[in-house]
């Protein structure tokens, strides 16, 4: 679940965290911390990047027991990174070696715990304009038993939103609402990545995608299925307006675990014809051919009754202009 103590932040700045976290430890609000965030490493990132940092907070100074935006004690020292972005952009940061030790991974727009954006165990991502971050290595726990050691984190920059070629470059098939359903069965073992996260979903999703654009008549509502899957298979579908750095999120399914069958839907009541833009991902990239088997189905159906609400009218709140 995503971990985030500050609506309005959360909004502006959409996160996601990994599906799989620590249970809860502390409830309260935790009180405002300023403190020192003079960095060990200075990172100025560009969108296209992946570097791997390694640090050791052995004997380091805790500066910080508690954040707002994760319900965890964190009494260990802290290593912490600052992040200059010239410009908007996705960020993911990957905690990769830490031993038996329990690290977790916060991320912040100053020097005050009330700036933590999203906070998690092993894994996270956020959507972020132009400006400085901090991202801190903290060890979990408390007392003595705190956390700390060394470690090594992977971290990854792109492009905000969806890529052009998905749209107009032939990567996604094409199909037009009918009565169907039609049925899909592919691989998606080779296919790149080309959405992670959005401010529709609270989790990553890591697997390579399957896309299709569908056109859909006037007052038309469209389901999309998952209907045979491997049990290692965590399927997730998006539905999308179109491309670029701030497309409409129209719906975005991730309900069950691996194995267990999504589905999502959305009804066209615009007044014209569209073109919406439709993924099968899944929440971890399959690990072989036979994980990454997957099939689909598209239905639609017509003449929707004017009282459906449909999931596009969702978009205000999905749109990346409100970051």
């Amino acid at each position: 679940m995503i971990l985030c103590g500050h609506a309005a932040q959360a909004a502006r700045y959409p996160t996601a965290t990994d599906k799989e976290t620590k249970a809860p430890e502390i409830s309260a609000p935790p009180l405002r911390i300023s403190f020192d965030c003079t960095a060990v490493d200075t990172l100025s990132l560009t969108p296209g990047q992946r570097d791997t940092l390694s640090g050791d907070t052995t004997g380091g100074t805790s500066l910080i027991d508690r954040y707002p935006c994760a319900p965890w004690y964190e009494e260990g020292p802290e290593d912490i990174y600052r992040l200059d972005l010239d410009e908007a952009q996705e960020i993911r940061v990957v905690l990769m070696a830490y031993a038996d030790r329990d690290f977790d991974l916060f991320l912040l727009g100053g020097c005050d715990t009330d700036s933590c954006l999203v906070g998690a165990n092993l894994e996270l991502s956020a959507q972020l304009e132009a400006g400085t971050y901090y991202l801190i290595v903290d060890g979990a726990g408390r007392g003595s038993s705190s956390a700390e050691g060394p470690y090594s984190l992977e971290l990854e920059t792109r492009y905000l939103g969806l890529p052009p070629e998905i749209c107009s470059g032939g990567t996604a098939y094409a199909d037009t609402c009918g009565e169907g359903p039609y049925s899909y069965a592919h691989n998606t073992l080779e296919l790149p990545n080309l959405i992670q996260t959005y401010g529709c979903s609270p989790f990553l999703e890591r697997g390579g995608e399957i896309w299709v654009a569908v056109t859909v008549e006037d007052n038309t509502e469209i389901t999309a299925r998952t209907t045979s899957l491997h049990p290692a298979f965590d399927a997730a579908l998006w539905l999308f307006d179109g491309c670029g750095d701030a497309p409409a999120c129209l719906a975005f399914a991730d309900d069950g675990l691996g194995g267990e069958r999504e589905t999502l839907s959305w009804a066209n009541l615009s007044g014209e014809t569209v073109i919406v833009y439709l993924a099968v991902d899944s929440h971890r990239a399959p690990a072989n051919m036979e994980q990454a088997q997957v099939e689909f189905e598209i239905t639609c159906r017509g003449d929707v009754p004017v009282a459906t609400t449909p999931w596009g009218s969702l978009r205000a709140r999905y749109r990346d202009r409100d970051r």
